[in-house]
C-alpha cells in the first residue's frame, strides 16, 4: 500500500506535458497471476489510444515504457505487495504508481490531463489528519488518510524527554550521601542535584512539548488538517498548553503510544477524524442549499468551468461517479458537450475537479440526489452578478 494524501492529488491535477495516460485497475492482495494479465492489456489499450490521437511512435515508447517496465521478472516485488487496486499515471518523463486499499474499476484514460476523479474518495473533504504519539520516552508524527499513513521526519524535534533536556541536565550524574536512618536501622540515601519533584517534572514535560510544538508547526503549516493527540490523558493537558495549532483535536488516543504500531494509531486516529471531515461536507451541502438560487450558486457547465478556471469558486460540488464528456475553449470560455471520441473531448467534471485543485479550493464530493441530476454545482466566493 503507497501513502496518498491531498497533496499527491493536487500534483497529478496540475497541467502536464500531454499525452497523459491515467491507469486503473483492481488487483489482489499479495498479488495475482492475472493482475499482471489484466496489466498487460490495459498497456495493450493506452498504446491503442494514443495511436487513436495520432501520438509519434517514439511518443508511445517513451510514454508507455515505464507501465511495460513493470512485467520485467525483477518487478515481482511490485506485484506481491499489491493492494485492492493500483492507480498509474504516465506522461513523457513521468510516471508515478498508487497501490491503493479500495477496489478501483479497470479503466484506462488518455487526455491532455490526468483523470483524477476515480480517486477524490481517497481525500475525501480534504481526508489528512497527523497523530502525534507522545510519552516522555518517544515522540513522532504520522501524517495519515482514511486508507494510508506515513511517519515524517520532523527537523528538529527531540524524539524523547531526555533527548530535549539540555546537555549537562541529561549529563549530570545524581550525587548522595548516607546517614543514618530514623530509629537506629541502616543507612539511607540522601539525593543531591536532579532530585525533582511532580512540579519540576510537569515543568520538564511542558518544555519538552514547546519544543515539538515549535519543531512540527512548520511541517503542519496552513493545512488546517486536525492533529490528534495519542497519549495519556494527564500527558495530553501539558501538551495543549503548549500547543499552537489550532486543529488540535479535544478527543485523544488514550494509552501510552510507545509500543502501538503506526499503521494501529492510523487507524484510531482516523475514528477521532473521520467525524471532522463529514462535518466539512455537511456544512458545504447546507451552504449550497441555502445559497440556491441567490446568484451565489451554479449547475450550469458553461458557468462552471470558467469560474473554477478563474478560480472563482469557493466550493465544487461532484455528484459522485458523474461524468460530462465535452470540450472547453479557455480563450473563448466555451464549453460544448460532445462524444468522448471527438478530438480534443474530454470528462468535463474531471477537468473542473482539476481547476478546483490546482486553485486550492474546497472539492466536496456528494450525492448525485443533492444536485438534482447535475453532474456538478459551484458556490461563488460573490454573487454571480458580481463577475459580469
Amino acid at each position: 500500500m503507497d501513502p496518498f494524501t491531498l497533496r499527491d492529488l493536487r500534483r497529478l491535477a496540475e497541467p502536464a506535458v500531454a499525452p497523459c495516460v491515467s491507469i486503473f485497475t483492481a488487483t489482489r492482495r499479495g498479488g495475482a497471476a492475472d493482475d499482471r494479465l489484466r496489466w498487460k492489456e490495459q498497456i495493450h489499450d493506452a498504446n491503442r489510444l494514443l495511436q487513436l490521437r495520432g501520438t509519434a511512435a517514439e511518443v508511445i515508447n517513451l510514454v508507455l515504457g515505464p507501465a511495460h517496465a513493470q512485467l520485467e521478472p525483477q518487478k515481482q516485488e511490485f506485484w506481491k505487495h499489491s493492494s485492492d487496486g493500483l492507480a498509474a499515471f504516465f506522461g513523457p518523463g513521468f510516471a508515478r504508481f498508487f497501490r491503493l486499499p479500495a477496489a478501483l474499476a479497470d479503466r484506462v484514460v488518455v487526455g491532455s490531463r490526468f483523470h483524477v476523479t476515480p480517486l477524490l474518495g481517497f481525500v475525501a473533504d480534504d481526508g489528512r489528519f497527523f497523530v502525534l504519539a507522545l510519552s516522555r520516552n518517544q515522540a513522532r508524527l504520522i501524517e495519515g488518510t482514511a486508507h494510508s499513513w506515513r511517519r515524517l521526519e520532523v527537523p528538529g524535534m527531540p524524539h524523547s524527554l531526555n533527548e530535549a533536556r539540555p546537555a549537562h541536565d541529561r549529563d549530570e550524574p545524581l550525587n548522595l550521601h548516607t546517614h543514618r536512618a530514623g530509629g537506629g536501622v541502616g543507612m539511607q540515601a540522601v539525593f543531591h542535584g536532579q532530585g525533582v519533584g511532580i512540579d519540576d517534572r510537569k515543568k520538564e514535560f511542558l518544555t519538552y512539548c514547546h519544543a515539538i510544538d515549535r519543531a512540527i508547526l512548520p511541517v503542519l503549516g496552513n493545512t488546517h488538517a486536525p492533529l490528534v493527540l495519542a497519549t495519556a490523558k494527564h500527558l495530553a493537558a501539558i501538551y495543549r498548553r503548549a500547543n499552537h495549532y489550532d486543529p488540535l483535536l479535544p478527543d485523544i488516543i488514550r494509552g501510552n503510544p510507545d509500543r502501538t504500531a503506526d499503521a494501529d494509531l492510523q487507524t484510531r486516529g482516523w475514528a477521532v477524524a473521520a467525524p471532522t471531515f463529514g462535518a466539512r461536507s455537511e456544512r458545504a451541502v447546507a451552504r449550497y442549499q441555502q445559497l440556491a438560487g441567490t446568484g451565489w450558486t451554479t449547475d450550469r457547465l458553461g458557468e462552471l468551468l470558467p469560474a473554477a478556471r478563474r478560480g472563482e469558486l469557493e466550493t465544487l460540488l461532484l455528484a459522485a461517479e458523474k461524468e460530462v464528456p465535452g470540450r472547453y475553449d479557455p480563450e473563448n470560455d466555451r464549453v460544448e458537450e460532445c462524444p468522448i471520441d471527438v478530438p480534443g473531448a474530454e470528462d468535463l467534471v474531471n477537468l473542473a475537479a482539476s481547476f478546483a485543485l490546482e486553485r486550492g479550493r474546497n472539492l466536496v464530493a456528494v450525492d448525485p440526489a443533492v444536485l438534482h441530476s447535475a453532474p456538478m454545482a459551484g458556490v461563488y466566493f460573490t454573487p454571480m452578478d458580481k463577475h459580469r
